[in-house]
């Protein structure tokens, strides 16, 4: 039941329904699943319906159960700014939603044989790879290089959890997880919002100041 209702509050917000979304996250804490991903796909849900405190909130536990949380912590920080200043909604990548920049990564791996609902890690070989294990067949799957992974420098640690989200055409999309921040952050627009107004703010200032230029040489 938590697995199915985990995989519905991501496809709802993936598709945009925010509604949707709220609801299966709340019945995720009601049932006990109060995980970061749960706070932090719940606060990314109230922003979007433009309920700031209580995704203020949201985030705010999310950074309580990881400190390191980057979602939470950028999600706290739009949420605030944008309460305090009246802006509508931040858009954001979907995958956001689903991944802590530190401790997870999404990421694609094509299979021959698809067994979407089976059970996956990967496990580091001796070399510079890592292994696709299916732990509900119990045998290797697949050899993936370490450089897909997007690891940072020096990290290599022996299991990385592997969770299936969807798949088509013979590819898994899948999460990966680690309980130490062993991935690379990606670059992202922290408050889109936020900087779109200051470059209006930016270019009515310029449009004064040649105003005020033109009347002095006038």
């Amino acid at each position: 039941m938590e697995e199915q209702l985990e995989r519905t509050a991501i496809k709802a917000a993936i598709n945009g329904n925010w509604a949707e979304a709220i609801k299966c996250n709340e019945e995720l804490l009601d049932v006990g699943v109060g995980s970061m991903d749960t706070y932090n796909r719940l606060g990314r849900a109230y922003a979007e319906m433009g309920k700031w405190s209580k995704a203020v909130v949201a985030f705010e536990k999310a950074l309580k159960i990881d400190p390191l949380s980057s979602v939470a912590e950028k999600g706290l920080y739009n949420a605030k700014m944008s309460r305090k200043g009246g802006l509508g909604s931040v858009l954001t990548h979907k995958d956001v939603l689903l991944k802590d920049l530190s401790t997870s990564q999404i990421i694609q791996i094509k299979l021959r044989k698809l067994s979407p609902m089976h059970s996956y890690e990967l496990r580091a070989g001796k070399k510079d790879f890592y292994l696709l294990y299916d732990t509900t067949s119990s045998k290797y799957v697949k050899r993936v290089g370490k450089s897909k992974l997007n690891l940072k420098l020096g990290m290599k640690p022996d299991i990385i959890n592997a969770k299936v989200l969807d798949h088509s055409s013979g590819m898994l999309r899948m999460k990966l997880s680690s309980s130490l921040p062993v991935f690379k952050a990606e670059k992202q627009q922290v408050a889109p919002a936020l900087d779109l107004n200051r470059k209006h703010v930016e270019e009515e200032k310029k449009e004064i100041a040649r105003m005020l230029e033109e009347v002095r040489e006038e």
